[in-house]
């Protein structure tokens, strides 16, 4: 589906996009909800911001309404699943790496 070194994942919106979800996304989509993104239960604010964080390094002028316009509801479940993968496989990897970090939920 994505790759995992580059937490780099194909996803289709508007047009095909790579969702890129490092650490600098984690960190903008928590200053979007205002709390943790670091869960395996996520909601709907919650993955419309990832998606943002993870989508802006292709385009700046992105906002986190924009990204919500993008989604309808036949869409959601991919793009639910895309987003939960990625979020799984970037702290899988600093957990194989011995980082010891995990999603909580």
């Amino acid at each position: 589906m994505g790759n995992k070194e580059t937490s780099e994942y194909p996803i289709t919106l508007d047009k095909p996009r790579t969702l890129k979800l490092d650490f600098n996304a984690f960190c903008d989509a928590e200053g979007v909800v205002g709390h943790t993104v670091i869960r395996t239960d996520l909601g709907m604010s919650e993955i419309r911001a990832l998606l943002w964080a993870g989508l802006k390094h292709e385009d700046r002028t992105l906002t986190v309404a924009k990204v919500g316009e993008m989604i309808s509801g036949k869409d959601l479940q991919p793009v639910m699943e895309v987003v939960t993968t990625a979020v799984a496989e970037f702290f899988a990897t600093g957990e194989e790496e011995g980082t010891g970090a995990t999603p909580t939920g």
